[in-house]
């Protein structure tokens, strides 16, 4: 058994609890945590923050705009799992407790050295900087309070913080982290930043088919009074004919920090629950339901952040936890009805908007209703649309409601190697991989093996790439969006550009080097640095395109000349190397 702080301990644990677990803790559960670092808390993500493809899966500890502070482990267990990656979390830890709960620490600077020294020798012996670990549970126990690491800024981390996790041990599920007591004062009801109403069919808001917005007006808070609440004015008179869904944008705040998600949404409509959402606990496979929960088109184009509280029926989130018609109203009486929303955070402070709405008949469609134009693809059925120069299938599940399709393409005669496919728009989300076929137009056969599928943005600029497997002159590829798509050739063998890297040989002062690599097409996918013929351990920080060596007494001898290669190798395998001598 290994100690991380080199003490002997005997630990007692207790076999994990595999079934869901209840959130029904009493107060010494709730207390069973404590926060992984000691600087005062200021976060600036908490789970439930509504992201593109995601909520938000644990506690943003800010951490002053620097690295390195100690990070402790919140309770007694074991070292479950080590994850080092180029993306995401970047280095991570976890830790399985007795309760059958797992805390997770991600975006680490680095390892404490006894858990350091295990990974790096899983990294030589698999040559690779990414791995991931599955220490036996005997290997690294922990107690409450032991330092496990220091905090950082890997993977996509934005900026030095740290991410701070709960799981379900068993199934691996989210757990809303907030839920337990880490004595973060939280004394602020969530924000209400606008209503939006969307019009389904030729139902129409205040005589329009388009979706409106209104913007609530705050309530002056009584001295004492606990809740915040909010109104549509007076004036901004809603009148609805047909078949509508609510929508809000709605952030909690916690202290200084702002634009946190809420835990719960319930929507009344006259006294009768319509919707009620809550964030309890999430499966990952779940997350990406997140396309639906939200304004997609909005959220890309204007970056609002919007919820929808009515469901499409391909969107099976468990976070909704009861729904009336899947949340869309139909307001055809000529009566006035009282809407309630509910909104709260995990310490169950509440804010609530109410209003009123007018329901009118309608017996002709508003001046801006605009007919669907284009191929029928249902949610629950394949999708399927061909023609002389692509090929589109799309599996059942893939959408979240039925659509119209659309497509168009744009005939280029340079730079492409195909005609640009406009399929459909990127606004629509996906939900699943589906497969684009694209014929190639003039392309030498000597570069096909270097031919690449490029997503276009509205300036036809290169906003991402796809590597995939010729079907005859097809070029065929997966993907989970829509847009304008083309065929390219990368022909160019990615960059390797010195940071730090004396050019004169003599490294006698440097603890580390430092390579810039970059490909601006296929990406980079391998990368490989040898002293001596010897594989040594670069680690990749992708989100600033940089290798770092640091250099490693006991597997690299001193004082002596030593011959440095890099070879990086992008998706369609052009290669680039750089070789030096050095002195150390």
């Amino acid at each position: 058994m290994k100690d991380l702080n080199g003490k002997k301990k005997i630990i007692l644990f207790f076999a994990c609890i595999s079934s869901i677990i209840s959130f029904g803790q009493n107060d010494s559960d709730k207390n069973y945590f404590e926060l992984p670092i000691h600087i005062p808390i200021q976060l600036s993500g908490n789970v439930g923050e509504i992201r593109i493809n995601q909520l938000h899966t644990g506690m943003d500890i800010r951490t002053e705009g620097k690295e390195g502070f100690d990070i402790y482990a919140a309770a007694d267990g074991y070292i479950e799992r080590i994850k080092v990656d180029e993306a995401g979390y970047g280095r991570a830890v976890y830790i399985a407790h007795p309760n059958g709960f797992t805390t997770v620490y991600g975006h680490l600077q680095r390892f404490e050295p006894p858990l350091a020294e295990y990974v790096k020798e899983q990294q030589y012996k698999q040559r690779s900087f990414t791995v991931d670990l599955f220490p036996n549970p005997d290997e690294f126990r922990v107690h409450k309070g032991e330092i496990i690491a220091k905090s950082g800024n890997a993977g996509m981390s934005s900026g030095p913080h740290l991410h701070f996790e709960l799981r379900n041990t068993g199934t691996q599920n989210i757990i809303n982290i907030l839920k337990f007591n880490f004595n973060i004062i939280d004394t602020t009801s969530p924000d209400i930043h606008a209503l939006w109403i969307y019009p389904q069919d030729s139902g129409a808001v205040n005589g329009s088919n388009l979706k409106t917005k209104f913007k609530p007006v705050r309530l002056h808070q009584v001295k004492g009074e606990k809740n915040l609440a909010y109104v549509i004015s007076s004036k901004d008179s809603i009148v609805i004919s047909g078949r509508v869904g609510f929508a809000l944008e709605t952030t909690d705040r916690i202290g200084n920090s702002s634009n946190l998600g809420v835990y719960s949404i319930q929507l009344y409509i006259d006294s009768l629950q319509i919707f009620y959402e809550s964030i309890d606990e999430i499966p990952y496979s779940e997350l990406r339901y997140t396309n639906s929960l939200m304004d997609y088109e909005e959220k890309l184009k204007n970056n609002y952040t919007i919820s929808k509280q009515f469901i499409a029926p391909n969107n099976k989130y468990c976070i909704y936890k009861s729904s009336v018609n899947n949340g869309f109203v139909t307001f055809n009486d000529n009566k006035v009805h009282t809407v309630l929303y509910i909104i709260k955070d995990c310490q169950f402070n509440e804010t609530h908007l109410t209003f009123k709405v007018r329901g009118k008949d309608q017996y002709t469609r508003p001046n801006d209703y605009v007919t669907p134009t284009g191929i029928l693809m249902c949610w629950n059925k394949p999708g399927h649309y061909e023609n002389n120069d692509l090929r589109i299938t799309i599996p059942e599940g893939s959408l979240y409601e039925n659509l119209y399709f659309n497509y168009d393409k744009i005939i280029v005669d340079s730079g492409f190697y195909s005609d640009i496919h406009m399929i459909h728009n990127i606004y629509t989300p996906v939900h699943k991989t589906f497969t684009i076929a694209i014929k190639s137009k003039n392309l030498p056969e000597i570069l096909k093996n270097r031919a690449i599928v490029v997503l276009l943005d509205k300036n036809n600029k290169i906003s991402g790439s796809y590597t995939g497997e010729w079907k005859n002159e097809y070029l065929t590829v997966q993907t989970k969006s829509f847009g304008d798509y083309a065929i390219v050739a990368d022909t160019t063998a990615p960059t390797i550009t010195p940071v730090r890297f004396n050019k004169d040989g003599d490294l006698s002062k440097f603890a580390a080097i430092s390579f810039s690599i970059r490909d601006e097409l296929s990406g980079i996918k391998k990368y490989e640095g040898k002293i001596d013929g010897n594989w040594v351990l670069f680690e990749y920080d992708a989100k600033n395109n940089l290798l770092t060596y640091t250099f490693d007494l006991k597997r690299l001898k001193t004082g002596i000349k030593h011959i440095l290669e890099l070879t990086v190798t992008d998706k369609v395998d052009n290669v680039a190397t750089y070789k030096a001598d050095f002195f150390r």
